[in-house]
């Protein structure tokens, strides 16, 4: 009997079984779909196996039931091709109406085909002298058909929903069909070789030695499943809607290896929870149930307040993040995304180191995250624009310098002003390509235009505070000066008070640098922080520009006037000079004028233009 083939598949797919059984798993629908194609593939080899022998041994086999185990065995064929099908479909739609309908034709035509099967004659070969046992007949036909059309049916949903499928695992499957496919033409062209079943077989393994193996998906430190498990399993929850709350804990760094393996066991045990371990460090648990999700973290909260090792001797505070919807993000790389956010931004400001995310934190993510992408595309698209507001000399009575401000322009070509993304930027350090875009195109005007001729005397430029404490600064900025051959003379930098404090030495090495090779620096917004007598005496800067919300308190509290004024003199009296940002009225020029403040800023004279507009502008002051 020529059967060695067969059980070489049928070995093949039970010490998978064995191995698949005995590791966790994720519960997925997709793995209990793969598990239903093995089983039935199994079946199908089993079988093919029996229908040999009942074909052989006549002595202990009827004719009829010859025929039920040989027709059995055809339509274990159809149904592999079925299940074959079913688990494409899980991979391409979620649970509803458009894989249910797939489903409900592909099961009625495979009914209607094994019953056809069940009807149509079948006849039998078994030659003692060549050793070869196979059958034949319009009841193989209609197998091979049925089959080859389940096939063709998977292909063209493959190939019209490629891009919703994993790339690899639309490959694996592949795999399995061009396999099963070829051996059923070589099966109905020489019947002789019974390879249908060992094909499939191997196209089983090469789908769970990619996809379906559980050790793939196993953080073996740990024993919970890993990242690629939690991105499959989110992924699944989304695409069928299924509402679930996601716990993220970060334990730090400097936990003990020991203390970890104590966390990892006590977390084991709780029961109705996925565990994932993310990094070394980072734990993340899925609950289906919202009420008992709150539950366990209190327990989690308490239990973590008691000590950990022996004799509870270490105390330790990791960092929680708890989103009670997860089901409100969008996409599997959102949760990382916020995560992200919340840890940067959020973490530091509670005492507890517990966060619970809400609706608003997760609509504020998306609409950063549109910025953001808004923000790359205009930088790449070279759609970013510098915008000058002139400054006004008092002293001179004419406009002499003007601050340059930063622009994008949608796809559209509407701008888009900075308060919509500069915080965005700052956030996920874009800042420093914009910024250097920005001073580009300040170098370029300047280089394209004789600042004397203009009556300019220099361009002021704001630095972020990322740029502040960039080690880089200083050489970009110098090297960009060099390229565009600008007189440094003609640029003035403007730091924030901000600045100063979260990176003040390598602020004060940039700057020092800077001002040794021609540029000046002068101290914005001054008036928001909250030691501002000390910026002026540790930072080497040769102007104060005063925040437009002090000049608008000085002309409604009596309390602001009395400060400004006592300020302006200590100012004045270190032979600094001083900028009024936010003047929009006469009456508002005259009293700046009155306390001595040597330049005047604001929508008076002009609000921020293009460069055109700008130049237009102040050619209209000579």
């Amino acid at each position: 009997m020529n059967i060695k083939i067969q059980c070489c598949g049928l070995v093949l797919l039970f010490v998978l079984g064995i191995i698949y059984s005995r590791k966790k798993t994720i519960r997925l629908s997709i793995s209990r779909v793969f598990m239903r194609f093995f089983s039935v593939t199994f079946l199908c080899i089993l079988l093919d196996i029996a229908s040999v022998f009942a074909i052989v041994r006549t002595d202990l086999f009827s004719e009829t039931a010859k025929n039920v185990i040989c027709k059995l065995y055809l339509i274990s064929i159809t149904f592999t091709a079925l299940w074959g099908l079913a688990y494409v479909c899980v991979e391409i739609y979620a649970i509803g109406k458009e894989r249910r309908q797939v489903m409900l034709v592909a099961e009625i035509a495979t009914i209607i085909g094994d019953l056809l099967i069940c009807m149509l004659p079948l006849y039998s070969v078994h030659d003692n002298v060549r050793g070869t046992v196979y059958t034949y007949g319009p009841s193989t036909i209609a197998t091979y058909l049925v089959a080859l059309g389940m096939m063709l049916v998977s292909s063209i949903l493959i190939f019209l929903n490629k891009n919703k499928m994993n790339r690899s695992r639309r490959g694996a499957i592949l795999i399995w069909m061009v396999l099963w496919i070829a051996a059923a033409v070589i099966q109905f062209f020489i019947p002789e070789l019974l390879i249908i079943g060992y094909a499939a077989a191997i196209g089983i393994m090469v789908l769970y030695l990619k996809f379906e193996n559980p050790e793939s998906n196993i953080e073996h430190r740990t024993g919970f499943f890993n990242q690629s498990a939690l991105y499959r399993y989110i992924n699944e929850f989304n695409r069928n809607k299924h509402d679930f709350s996601l716990l993220y804990i970060d334990i730090g760094i400097n936990v003990y290896d020991t203390l970890k393996g104590f966390i990892a066991d006590y977390l084991d045990k709780i029961p109705n929870v996925t565990k994932f371990a993310i990094t070394q460090d980072e734990l993340i648990l899925l609950f289906q149930d919202k009420e008992y999700a709150e539950t366990v973290i209190e327990k989690l909260l308490k239990r973590f307040g008691e000590g950990w090792g022996k004799g509870l001797a270490f105390y330790l505070q990791p960092n929680w993040i708890y989103l009670e919807n997860a089901s409100l993000l969008r996409e599997e790389r959102d949760y990382f995304y916020l995560l992200h956010r919340i840890k940067t931004n959020e973490l530091q400001y509670v005492n507890n180191h517990f966060v619970r995310v809400n609706e608003e934190m997760v609509a504020l993510m998306y609409k950063d995250s549109e910025r953001e992408h808004q923000l790359s595309d205009a930088m790449d698209a070279n759609r970013v624009e510098v915008f000058y507001q002139p400054i006004y000399s008092v002293k001179e009575r004419k406009i002499v310098s003007a601050e340059a401000l930063v622009r994008i322009k949608d796809e559209e070509g509407r701008i888009v002003y900075p308060s919509e993304f500069i915080d965005v930027a700052e956030k996920n350090n874009m800042i420093l390509k914009l910024g250097k875009m920005v001073f580009e195109q300040i170098c370029i005007f300047i280089k394209n235009h004789d600042m004397e001729e203009l009556g300019l005397h220099c361009i002021d430029v704001n630095l972020s505070v990322i740029q502040c404490s960039y080690q880089s600064l200083a050489q970009e900025f110098i090297e960009i000066m060099e390229k565009y051959q600008v007189n440094p003379k003609y640029i003035n930098l403007e730091i924030t008070e901000t600045a100063s404090v979260s990176a003040k030495q390598r602020l004060l090495e940039n700057m020092k640098r800077l001002m040794d090779y021609g540029v000046v620096f002068s101290l914005d917004d001054f008036g928001t922080g909250q030691s501002n007598l000390d910026y002026m005496l540790d930072m080497p800067v040769s102007t104060i520009k005063f925040d437009r919300e002090l000049i608008n308190a000085y002309f409604e509290s009596s309390k602001a006037k009395y400060i400004l004024e006592a300020v302006l003199q200590m100012i004045q009296g270190m032979d600094l000079q001083t900028i009024s940002e936010g003047i929009e009225t006469k009456e508002q020029l005259d009293m700046m004028e009155k306390l001595g403040v040597d330049y005047i800023q604001g929508y008076y004279f002009s609000k921020p233009v293009c460069e055109k507009d700008f130049l237009e502008y102040i050619t209209s002051w000579k």
